[in-house]
């Protein structure tokens, strides 16, 4: 069975009586009687003393036990009595300026009345209006009777006009015009009259919606104890599944406690470990400090000297620069010197060809002076062998021509002295033109003695010259290769240096930082140099 929902009547709030307004009753008067039936009501439902003057209000009472007996235990019923009208006396009554804001009621809106408003008009009869449970319809009840005491006090102080017929509730006759005022009494004692009536049917209508809430509340409080035992199922099926949720709930925390235990066990263990990295890393921080301070001084002394290492490898860097133009320009020369040897060389082999050319000449005429000397050497025989056959012939002439010698002959000597003298005369004549002939031979050869000796010495001195070029040309070249070499010696030992000097500052570097030293690289590197 579905839940019937029931929507309390609203109305409006309650606002504080003003101080100074006149109580209900007294400003009534003996008009209030008409009220009886409406106040006693009213006083039930604020829980008033009981009265049993009234017949409407016990009428009312004994038609609705269940619905009284829902909201107090001690709210008897009663009539409107003197109590009634000072419970209706005492409810804060609106201010005559102030605006009331509308509020819901089950049967449509409810306009706020004040001055210069209509009459609140009351839900059509047989509106359907919807159950609703029994605190609700008590806070309701409750309201909706505060809000009434205030309109009707509100009304009765307020000056506004009256409202228009259709405003109205639907259950009473419209009020007639009011007659003209005679005077400001009757004026005012109409208007009164006019909205004593217009609450009279405000408050009827008020009893009918009371009524009918009422009558949904006993119904609903009629209906929940067939409610009860399944609802008490499900309250229980809902406090096991409770039950259920909050040991997994607690399982679930439980485990979460040992996990966050361990954690927290970890948590600490890794602080200690922390905190000992900490005393470590504070120990190697003072001790790199220390050292920081100890080797300031040194690394001060460091970057002097490196400057000053700095300034000679600049000094040494322009003499390498000189030696290199030294080099070149040696080098320019060292060509050239070449090219002058080449030359040399050529004219040299140019020399010898000559010289050979010469020597073979100088041999020719030795031989041919050999073959002079040959021919005057057997022309000398020659001439010795015809001096012996003239000799010969002389001896055997004078054997001829010697006759025999009477002792008182001629002296044959005289005889063949002529015949003698012809023939050494014949013999002189040859050997004079012989001689000369030796004689020119003997000259020609000493003038090629002569011509050979002077290109003979010509030759020693062109050789003499080109061996002191050599030599000088060779001396040059083994001082220019001795230069080049110290200085190649200089240059490497000051790379030497510079590298050394490079690899102590990264050795400082790495010891500053705290790193091993790289091993130091050795290159080796050797020159020859050769004669030439």
């Amino acid at each position: 069975m579905e839940k019937i929902l029931i929507r309390p009547t609203a109305f409006k709030p309650v606002l504080p009586k003003p101080r100074g307004a006149p109580s209900l009753p007294n400003f009534l008067g003996p008009r209030a009687t008409g009220l009886s039936g409406s106040q006693g009501s009213l006083t039930q439902l604020f829980g008033g003393p009981a009265s049993s003057s009234s017949s409407s209000s016990s009428s009312s009472a004994a038609d609705k036990p269940l619905a009284l007996s829902g909201w107090a235990s001690g709210c008897p019923s009663g009539t409107l009595s003197d109590s009634g009208r000072n419970s209706l006396s005492s409810l804060p009554t609106y201010s005559t300026g102030g605006a009331e804001p509308t509020t819901n009621s089950p049967g449509g809106h409810l306009p706020s009345h004040g001055p210069g408003r209509g009459v609140l008009p009351g839900p059509a009869r047989g509106a359907p209006t919807g159950p609703s449970h029994s605190d609700s319809g008590r806070s309701s009840s409750s309201k909706s009777t505060g809000s009434l005491g205030g309109r009707v006090a509100g009304g009765l102080l307020g000056s506004g006009p009256r409202a228009s017929p259709d405003s109205s509730c639907g259950d009473r006759s419209p009020p007639p015009p009011p007659p003209p005022p005679p005077s400001d009494e009757a004026l005012l004692h109409c208007a009164l009259e006019g909205q004593l009536r217009d609450r009279e049917a405000e408050l009827q209508q008020l009893r009918d919606n009371l009524d009918e809430s009422e009558t949904s509340i006993c119904q609903v409080f009629g209906e929940r104890p067939r409610h009860w035992p399944r609802e008490r199922e499900d309250c229980a099926a809902q406090a096991q599944q409770v039950t259920q949720r909050a040991q997994r709930a607690q399982q679930l925390l439980q485990l979460q406690v040992f996990q966050l235990q361990q954690e927290k066990r970890q948590l600490q263990d890794d602080f200690a470990q922390l905190l000992q990295e900490r005393e470590q890393l504070e120990r190697r921080c003072a001790t790199f400090e220390r050292e920081q301070r100890e080797l300031g001084p040194r690394l001060e002394e460091t970057k002097w000297e490196v400057c000053q290492k700095s300034g000679e490898i600049s000094l040494l860097k322009q003499q390498l620069k000189e030696s290199q133009a030294e080099l070149v320009q040696k080098g320019s020369e060292l060509v050239a010197l070449r090219v002058a040897l080449r030359e040399a060389r050529a004219a040299l082999r140019v020399s010898e060809g000559r010289a050979r050319g010469l020597q073979e000449a100088a041999r020719a005429r030795e031989l041919e002076l050999e073959t002079c000397s040959q021919e005057l050497q057997r022309h000398r025989q020659e001439a010795e062998r015809l001096r012996e056959k003239a000799g010969q012939l002389d001896t055997e002439m004078a054997g001829l021509r010697e006759p025999p010698v009477p002792p008182t002959t001629a002296d044959p000597f005289l005889l063949a002295e002529s015949d003698e003298a012809k023939v050494q005369r014949a013999a002189a004549g040859a050997g004079g033109s012989l001689r000369a002939q030796v004689e020119r031979l003997r000259v020609e050869l000493q003038r090629e003695r002569r011509r050979g000796e002077e290109q003979r010495d010509s030759f020693e001195g062109e050789r003499l010259a080109w061996q002191a070029e050599k030599e000088q040309v060779i001396r040059y070249q083994k001082q220019l290769q001795h230069n080049y070499i110290q200085m190649y010696r200089r240059n490497r030992q000051l790379e030497q240096e510079l590298q050394q000097l490079s690899l102590e500052l990264e050795a400082r570097e790495l010891a500053d930082l705290g790193l091993t030293e790289p091993a130091p690289c050795i290159c080796l590197e050797e020159i020859t140099a050769t004669e030439i």
